[in-house]
């Protein structure tokens, strides 16, 4: 006699997206780049960057799984930029990272 034995595979979120660069490019261009989570807990399908000012200003880009780095123009002039990413599998989107500052040429 053999015993059954059931496993449940509980899927979750991928993890944070943590290793985040940011640099200005120009007065009103900034470059984004990022490695995947260290856990994606499946595959990425899709990436959101959100950058928010100090001034309430927030805005979000999203990119495709495969792609790792973004170029976001149109910004303010002498401006600090707050920028993190999450990923996001069939389960939706993981937790907020590590969070990166960058500040827009004059």
């Amino acid at each position: 006699m053999f015993q059954y034995c059931q496993f449940i595979v509980f899927s979750v979120v991928p993890g944070a997206v943590d290793d985040v660069k940011a640099i200005a490019v120009d007065h009103d261009t900034i470059r984004v780049a990022w490695r995947p989570p260290v856990t994606p807990n499946g595959k990425i399908l899709q990436y959101s960057i959100t950058f928010n000012t100090t001034d309430g200003n927030s805005s979000n880009s999203l990119i495709a799984g495969d792609e790792l780095a973004l170029v976001i123009d149109d910004l303010t002039p002498n401006t600090t930029y707050y920028v993190f990413v999450t990923a996001k599998t069939s389960k939706g989107f993981g937790r907020q990272g590590t969070t990166v500052n960058v500040r827009t040429r004059k």
